[in-house]
């Protein structure tokens, strides 16, 4: 008898032991499944049915870190909800309270929200934690930018690229800290010798050409220009680019006008109007027609893209030489310091022939 209620006993142990384990299965089974259902949504953009799916992940497995993780840069991306994404990554980081990425993610929170020195903190304790991460010392650099100090936007610009020498955001962010400190030599050497390694990006011509327009240095702009359409025969930019030196030469020729009329034509790139404008105003421009120019000018005040910071220095910059013409000297002045900052590629503003 004793021995059939230990024989009784142990396959109940087993069948409990065999439950807990199917029910494992089925917990993990439609974990993945909801995981696939948020994977789709975020494909899709449906964004507010991706964090229902994530949500009821968690309900069935609480503790998954990529899901808490993928759910708290949801928040923040996407959803218009930081403090909630804060508080995910906050309790991650006491579970992996030397975790550098977390620390970066909550950093730029208030780097949006412009507490610059909270958000230091944070990249400062993440650059600390992690001596190979790169991102820290990348978004320190936006932060010393706005708050202009830029000797240590200097500092930490090449710091974060000694960390990441083939990213291309690091090297175009490194690029423009140089230039806005007035190194124009160092940002050229660092471009040409990333023009010889691996496949060059079309960044890296755009910034040499606007370089060397700024230096007024057209025919070496030319030649690079050349090389990059011959290359990069699909990218408008340097459509955009041709027409730029064009107007610097005084060439308002048809040919000019043709190859205004390719730039953009499916709207992809959102370079249109606002760039036909841009060259209209400069063409107005070389008919003395200073007026009108300046009307067309002011009328694309936030109609340039915002991804082309650049033209927007390009538009600034036409407007400043207008209004020197006026004797306008403290317009003029902030004008300069304002696209300086948009395109600093431009070089010595004063000298610009534009």
């Amino acid at each position: 008898m004793r021995q059939n209620r230990w024989i009784a006993l142990i396959i109940v142990i087993l069948i409990c032991l065999s439950g807990c384990v199917n029910k494992e299965k089925a917990i993990n089974r439609r974990a993945r499944i909801l995981e696939e259902e948020a994977n789709l949504a975020l494909k899709t953009q449906n964004y507010t049915l991706a964090e229902q799916k994530m949500k009821e992940i968690l309900e069935l497995k609480p503790d998954l870190e990529h899901i808490r993780n993928n759910l708290a840069v949801l928040l923040a991306e996407y959803l218009n909800q930081p403090e909630e994404a804060v508080e995910i990554w906050s309790n991650l980081l006491k579970e992996k309270p030397h975790n550098a990425a977390y620390m970066n993610n909550i950093a730029s929170i208030y780097l949006r929200k412009q507490e610059y020195d909270k958000a230091l903190e944070y990249y400062k304790q993440a650059a600390e934690n992690n001596a190979s991460y790169h991102m820290p010392y990348f978004n320190m650099t936006h932060i010393y930018l706005a708050k202009n100090e830029l000797e240590k936007a200097d500092e930490v610009s090449l710091k974060g690229y000694e960390l990441a020498v083939n990213d291309t955001n690091m090297l175009q962010l490194r690029t423009q800290v140089l230039l806005i400190n007035s190194k124009f030599n160092e940002a050229i050497d660092l471009l040409q010798k990333n023009l010889k390694v691996g496949t060059p990006s079309p960044f890296i011509y755009l910034e040499l050409i606007r370089i060397m327009i700024g230096k007024n240095e057209l025919t070496e702009a030319q030649s690079l220009l050349a090389d990059a359409s011959t290359k990069f025969p699909e990218n408008d930019l340097f459509k955009a680019e041709q027409t730029e030196l064009n107007i610097l030469n005084n060439d308002f020729s048809e040919q000019t006008e043709t190859i205004l009329s390719q730039i953009d034509t499916t709207g992809k790139m959102n370079l249109q109007p606002w760039i036909t404008d841009l060259y209209r105003a400069r063409k107005l421009i070389s008919e003395n027609k200073n007026q009108e120019a300046m009307d067309l000018l002011t009328s694309l005040s936030g109609k340039i893209a915002p991804q082309y910071p650049y033209f927007e220095g390009v538009r600034l910059i036409a407007l400043a030489r207008l209004y020197q013409t006026q004797g306008n000297k403290e317009q003029v002045t902030d004008l300069f310091n304002q696209a300086f900052r948009l395109c600093p590629e431009r070089g010595h503003l004063s000298a610009d022939p534009s």
